[in-house]
């Protein structure tokens, strides 16, 4: 705004306990495959972590477990991610699903590499706790109602009442970070994005067309949008700047036009490999795609938002 292993109930408890004595906008049907397969698989791959890794997840589950504000809040794992907030651990359960799946589905899709650090996921059941507790434990007041992510912190925050779209998009950053460190912002938070409103098939999640829709067709309507181009050379500070919402548009439905062509994974996989002879992306993507210019590629990329609906 950013190893699919998990520890079975079982496995939880063994851990919380451990750390205690001193040895951390929805979119999709609330039903997942079964947690059987996945803990199973999970544990297989927990046995074979490092101890380095293991260590981190006790030091995290500590900090949640000795704060006297969170001390009784149910704690939950998927490898790097260390799951609570004020929800029961059935619920915490089933949002865990969610974040298994979405690693287990770009990874196959896209990264190599879990990121180094534990990440925190902290899951409020609705805005006045995710406020609450935004104030209350960090002094923060955030600016969105729906969830963020500190990469510099390692932690994410969410009001899970607005839904998982927020939730997926962020847990694909950490991702980024380690595996496509220089990666330019309009990649990051467009592939992001583009799992706000998604589904999962075969193994893999697909985007589809969400609520930033809407505003990309007005700034199109009337002749007002920054080309494709523009958006792709922009640094930072002018990606987040006063056309901040058109860009995040303008990114996702590249990466969901890219989708439809069957060419984003290839896309990711020879722009994070070549971004040193091209930091913005253009010249990967004209040759992928075929054009010879960016005007002629985003001829076709209006058609394709224009046929689209939401």
């Amino acid at each position: 705004m950013s190893s699919y292993r998990c520890w079975p109930r079982s496995g939880l408890v063994f851990i919380v306990v451990l750390s205690l004595s001193g040895c951390g906008a929805g979119e999709s049907a609330r039903s997942e495959s079964a947690q059987g397969d996945l803990s199973s698989a999970s544990i297989q791959r927990l046995e074979r972590s490092s101890a380095k890794q293991k260590a981190r997840v006790d030091q995290s589950i500590r900090k949640i477990k000795n704060h006297p504000l969170s001390k009784q809040f149910a704690v939950t794992v998927s490898y790097p991610y260390v799951i609570t907030g004020n929800l029961p651990l059935a619920e915490l359960e089933h949002w865990k699903s969610r974040v298994l799946r979405t690693q287990a589905a770009i990874k196959s899709m896209y990264f190599r590499q879990d990121p180094s650090e534990v990440v925190q996921i902290w899951l409020f059941r609705d805005a006045a706790s995710y406020f609450y507790y935004n104030k209350s434990l960090w002094s923060a007041s955030p600016s969105t109602r729906y969830g963020y992510y500190l990469p510099k912190q390692k932690r994410m925050m969410m009001n899970i009442a607005s839904g998982g779209g927020t939730l997926t998009h962020e847990l694909v950053h950490p991702y980024i970070e380690v595996n496509f460190p220089s990666s330019p912002l309009w990649f990051n938070e467009g592939l992001a994005s583009l799992y706000e409103q998604s589904y999962y098939k075969g193994g893999k999640v697909y985007g589809v067309a969400n609520w930033r829709l809407q505003s990309l067709k007005s700034v199109i309507a009337v002749n007002s949008m920054p080309s494709l181009e523009q958006m792709m050379h922009t640094n930072r500070q002018q990606f987040l700047g006063e056309n901040q919402e058109i860009y995040y548009a303008q990114a996702r439905y590249l990466m969901l036009y890219l989708q439809s062509r069957g060419l984003l994974e290839k896309y990711y996989h020879q722009f994070s490999n070549g971004v040193t002879l091209d930091k913005a992306g253009i010249k990967t993507l004209l040759k992928l795609t075929g054009y010879q210019s960016m005007e002629q590629l985003e001829g076709a990329w209006l058609s394709f938002i224009w046929s689209l609906n939401y």
